[in-house]
């Protein structure tokens, strides 16, 4: 595997971390009465400030790697940070059969608009 596909890979799936995070601690963001909770609002700020900086760097060698297509790049990160999302909350040992096969399909569908469109 070529270096900068594997520093590429290694820094998307650490943005999608942070953002996944980022996102964790946005839905703690609000307390039922409509107040701010200051905590989780500031973590989930410097989680997405961290993993926007990241996903930055993923982008250099994303491209170094030939993978220049803006729509790619951010198909893969939306994969790796929907994934992380779901373990990062717990849900996705909840799923139901049928969520695990709407997840394998949507892979698949992105997967597909990754192979035959623009790189």
């Amino acid at each position: 595997m070529d270096v900068s596909v594997s520093i590429s890979l290694i820094l998307l799936l650490s943005s999608a971390w942070f953002d996944a995070k980022g996102f964790h601690y946005a839905t703690q963001a609000w307390h039922p009465g409509g107040q701010v909770a200051w905590k989780q609002g500031v973590l989930s700020l410097l989680f997405f400030v961290v993993g926007v900086s990241i996903y930055l760097l993923s982008v250099r060698f994303l491209t170094l790697a030939g993978v220049s297509s803006s729509t790619v790049q951010t198909l893969l990160w939306f994969m790796a940070t929907i994934l992380g999302v779901a373990l990062l909350s717990g849900e996705i040992q909840r799923w139901s059969a049928l969520q695990y096969a709407a997840l394998a399909a949507t892979i698949v569908g992105l997967a597909v608009l990754m192979a035959t469109g623009e790189h």
